[in-house]
Formats: C-alpha cells, structure tokens, sequence
C-alpha cells in the first residue's frame, strides 16, 4: 500500500500541473478577451445599424465637431427649449445622458418631465450612436459633451449658472466624467456605477487593463454641489450597493432607493416628484406659489 502512494505522487503531481495550466490560461485568455473587447462591452450600441430618423420636430438640431477636418466624426444633440424660455428669461437647462443600449431617440420622456419643470433638455448622443461618427471612448466622449456644455451655455435662452446633468447607467459615468472638467449646479445621477474598475472587477478582471477609467465615486466625493442618486434595489445590471454608496459620498448628495431594477424610472409619477423637490431644495427651479 505504502509503495502503491508513493508511485500515485508523480501521477498526482502531474494532474494538478496540468490543471493549474488550464485555469492559468483559460484567465489570461479571459483577460485578453475583456481587453479586445471592452468596446463591445462598453458601448454596444456604437455596433448597432444606426437610427434613420430626422431630428424630433420640437427640437434645435445641434451638430458638435471637435475635428473641422473629419466631418465623419461630427455628433448629434437635440436641443428642447424650456416653454417660455427666451432671452430676456433665460431658463435653466440640463444635459441627458443616457445608457449605453439606448439612443437619444429613446429619451423623450425625460426631456418631457424636466419640461413640465420649466427645464430646457440637451440630449447628447455619444460617438458611434446613431447617426453620430466616430467611435465612443472615454477621453472622445468627454471632448464631445465639453464642446455641447460650451455651446449650450452660450445659448441667450439658457441660465448658464443652472447647467444640471443627468445620467442613467453608463451616463453617469459619462455625466460625472464631464463635471470633473465642467462643474454643474446639480447632477442626478440613476442605476450608476461606483467606478467602472469596480465593475470590471466583479468578473476578475484587474483595473490595469481597464480602458475607460470613469469614476463617479471619485467625482461625488469632492463634489460641492446638489447630487441626487437613485437607484433600484432589484438591479442585476449593476448592484445597489453601488448606488447606496455613491449616497454615501460628497457634501450635498442625496439618495432615493426604489423597489425597482435597473430600468429606472419605473414610475415617472414618482419619479418626476422626487426630482422637482430635489431641484426646489437646489433652488434651480421654482416652488409653487
């Protein structure tokens, strides 16, 4: 018995070798894959057939190009003036992110709810979305949406001390990316990561070969301006543990969890109340008289 051990060593030895072989390749081959391919990952719609629509009757077309020798890259926004908006009452305006399986063309709820709050709406599509060229990518992105800040708050019609961003999902990384450079007077922040290190991380994958380094954590924590972060506590796109974390950050943030997943807003009632008292409590919009 005791030889039959000692000649079943190397047998033993050899197996494990070899099973140690596989799980190491099969994780580097798995780290090669989330690095090749983090742009599908990342921004799936950017593969999609583009959207062949014209822009909403409503809206201003605005076309932001950071490159005047490529016009491909050009990107589309659609601009919805608040009612009554005009120059001599210029109105507050907000800057809509959306996630990363939409298009603006699947935002108009949104911009309808911040209009009935005298709120002017920017939707802001993202490079390779749409009818937009190029191809989407953290620092390409934030070039984009400082070029439609820039554009907006030059707009007579706009307060440009009440610019206010949304972002929903992925937006969020992509509203508090552009707040790290262009400080807004509020951001709203729904169904939004931590960091996109910390949700690379939950497949393994380490934060070293991480493309698009959005932090949102980051930007909440040094933020001194109105935050409100909702979240869903049935989200199995990204946890609310995230969400409730985020609500944990920065001077002024406030946090809304919801009976919900990851679709928010499930009920646009509710939704747009917590809004309108969040941005009366910021003081950018009106309380009733």
């Amino acid at each position: 018995m005791t030889r039959l051990r000692t000649m079943n060593k190397p047998v033993i030895r050899k197996v494990l070798i070899k099973v140690v072989r596989i799980l190491l390749m099969s994780y580097v081959g798995m780290l090669a894959v989330a690095y090749f391919m983090q742009q599908k990952l990342v921004w799936p719609m950017s593969l999609e057939t583009p959207v062949h629509r014209s822009a909403h009757p409503a809206a201003r077309l605005v076309w932001m190009n950071q490159h005047e020798d490529k016009p491909e890259l050009a990107v589309e926004g659609w601009f919805f003036p608040a009612p009554g908006a005009s120059a001599e009452k210029p109105a507050p305006a907000l800057i809509f992110f959306h996630g990363n399986n939409e298009v603006i063309d699947y935002c108009l709820e949104f911009v309808e709810t911040y209009s009935r709050m005298g709120i002017s709406v920017l939707l802001a599509e993202y490079r390779g979305y749409g009818r937009s060229g190029g191809t989407p990518g953290q620092m390409e992105i934030r070039s984009d949406m400082v070029g439609f800040y820039e554009w907006l708050i030059e707009q007579p019609d706009v307060d440009p001390e009440g610019i206010i961003y949304h972002g929903r999902s992925i937006g969020g990384g992509v509203a508090s990316d552009l707040a790290s450079v262009r400080k807004p007077a509020a951001m709203v922040l729904t169904s939004t990561f931590t960091s996109m290190d910390a949700m690379f991380s939950r497949f393994g994958v380490p934060a070293s070969i991480v493309k698009d380094k959005y932090s949102p954590e980051t930007v909440v924590a040094e933020a001194d301006y109105p935050i409100l972060v909702m979240h869903g506590n049935r989200d199995n796109v990204i946890p609310v543990s995230h969400g409730r974390l985020l609500g944990t950050l920065g001077k002024q943030t406030r946090y809304i969890e919801y009976n919900a997943s990851h679709d928010l807003p499930m009920d646009w009632r509710q939704f747009e109340s917590d809004v309108v008292q969040f941005l009366r409590d910021a003081q950018l919009v009106a309380s009733p008289e």
